[in-house]
């Protein structure tokens, strides 16, 4: 409306009129000024913007909300503004009790549809692996946001807090984990570092177990236990484990 209303003045000065005096800016229009006065004119009334403070919200998903003990959940902070972020997000370190938790390798950066309206917002994500049944609480997370305010359109850095939510983690058919494996696939594969039909007594035999397990971690996966042997003496060694993240 505002700008054809605009344009309707321009012509009228084009088209040689004396003035015009516009009734919603009350602002008066000759022309033998020029459009840059008339333009001056406009930007005094409505037109003219005025800066505000930004405001940052937090959205907090967890998906699914019901797992296996073991099992994987994506947890999701969004951190979005009604303005725009004049620096990245800064959060703190996330610590939960009861879980392992991983981090993704990076945050994600996108548009948020709020009230008819496209906001910037950055999302942090983390793959939580719940050690055993029960409520698993996920507790609130500290953000710092730098956005423009009033008096420093550069930005000033702001403190928000998320809200928590809780997880509810069940016991997997096979058992806790440290008696199963729970995850997307295993295998288990062994190496002797001699044949044992060539063995001799008094021969050193080293023995390499393998567990390899996709959809977890390195933490939860069961402990080797072998059962005695009535023709050698077991001395086992310190097991190494490795997290390969995808």
């Amino acid at each position: 409306m505002r700008f054809e209303t605009f344009k309707w003045i321009v012509q009228k000065l084009t088209q040689g009129q004396n003035s015009y005096v516009s009734d919603e800016w009350g602002c008066f229009v000759n022309s033998r000024y020029s459009i840059f006065v008339l333009l001056i004119c406009l930007f005094s009334g409505p037109f003219a913007v005025q800066a505000q403070n930004a405001r940052a919200f937090i959205d907090l998903s967890v998906s699914p909300s019901k797992v296996y003990a073991g099992q994987p959940a994506i947890l999701t902070y969004t951190v979005y503004t009604d303005q725009y972020f004049t620096q990245p997000p800064e959060v703190s370190n996330l610590q939960m009790d009861g879980a392992f938790l991983v981090p993704y390798d990076r945050s994600y950066s996108l548009f948020l549809q709020k009230g008819g309206k496209n906001l910037p917002a950055i999302q942090f994500k983390f793959r939580i692996f719940p050690v055993q049944a029960g409520k698993l609480t996920l507790p609130p997370l500290n953000f710092t946001v730098t956005m423009p305010t009033e008096k420093n359109p550069l930005g000033v850095e702001q403190k928000v807090k998320s809200h928590g939510l809780t997880l509810n983690v069940l016991n997997p058919p096979g058992g806790p984990p440290g008696e199963s494996i729970v995850g997307t696939s295993a295998s288990l594969t062994q190496k002797w570092s001699n044949p044992l039909a060539s063995v001799k007594e008094g021969d050193v035999v080293e023995r390499d177990i393998i567990i390899n397990a996709g959809g977890t971690v390195a933490g939860l996966l069961p402990e080797v236990k072998l059962d005695s042997l009535d023709w050698a003496q077991i001395y086992e060694a310190t097991p190494v484990t490795k997290d390969n993240r995808p």
